[in-house]
């Protein structure tokens, strides 16, 4: 459905980023798709990765204050709306390579793509898909990120409080990864009290109450991604895992 706007819009665009900074801080990975009839769960790409958007490189033109992603073939400009969590996204072109992951593409062309169409009255940007909702949701160290299309498909995306830079300066050890079947945990500085893996559907699949030195067995587990919550006495720090 094509939605046409004859009244001047660049009133409703903002111009600073106060109203979105969570969103602008973060790269967030892909989790799953939810629409009427299924859920697609993220799936690795070629390179072994899962798909991430990052938005960036903002720039501004006619008073309207753009931002510049792409994920994982398709390249796109992104409009904020002032005062509300919610945005306009603009295809810039998208290329068919065996690189991307399937829920990639699926967010590409179907979630974005497939939403309303709206025509806007202006030099500066004449056409684009929307407006996308978002919101977040915050557990533990770990927030996820939820886009709403104008058909009510909800597209999840993660990511981590918790650098991998900061994780690091923990002195804790996760290896291998990716790993095959056993994997080992160390620390020199605070004592490992639990190991929790869960998938990207957030459901637990293991726990562990962990000893010194001990192998974790992963020979269970299918291949993807999982987050590794490692528990000491103070602080629990989420890492991700691939498991191949």
């Amino acid at each position: 459905m094509k939605i046409i706007i004859k009244t001047l819009l660049l009133l409703f665009f903002i111009n600073t980023t106060a109203q979105v900074t969570p969103i602008l801080d973060h790269t967030w990975t892909i989790e799953k798709i939810v629409t009427e009839d299924e859920t697609i769960i993220a799936d690795l790409n070629a390179f072994g990765e899962y798909d991430q958007l990052n938005f960036s490189d903002q720039f501004s033109s006619g008073g309207i204050a753009f931002f510049y992603y792409f994920l994982p073939d398709c390249e796109s400009h992104v409009v904020f709306l002032e005062n509300e969590q919610s945005f306009y996204n603009e295809i810039l072109g998208c290329t068919l390579n065996s690189d991307s992951s399937d829920i990639g593409d699926y967010y590409n062309q179907v979630f974005i793509q497939g939403s309303e169409v709206v025509t806007f009255d202006s030099e500066v940007i004449s056409q684009a898909f929307g407006p996308f909702n978002y919101n977040f949701r915050y557990e533990g160290d770990l927030i996820y990120l939820d886009i709403t299309n104008t058909n009510g498909e909800v597209a999840t995306f993660w990511t981590s409080t918790l650098s991998n830079e900061d994780f690091d300066k923990t002195n804790f050890l996760i290896y291998p990864n990716p790993v095959s079947n056993q994997l080992h945990i160390a620390s020199d500085q605070a004592k490992i009290e639990q190991i929790i893996i869960y998938n990207l559907n957030g459901k637990q699949v293991l726990k562990v109450d962990f000893l010194e030195d001990q192998t974790i067995d992963l020979s269970n587990l299918a291949k993807g991604m999982y987050l590794v919550k490692v528990q000491t006495e103070t602080e629990s720090l989420t890492k991700k895992l691939i498991k191949k």
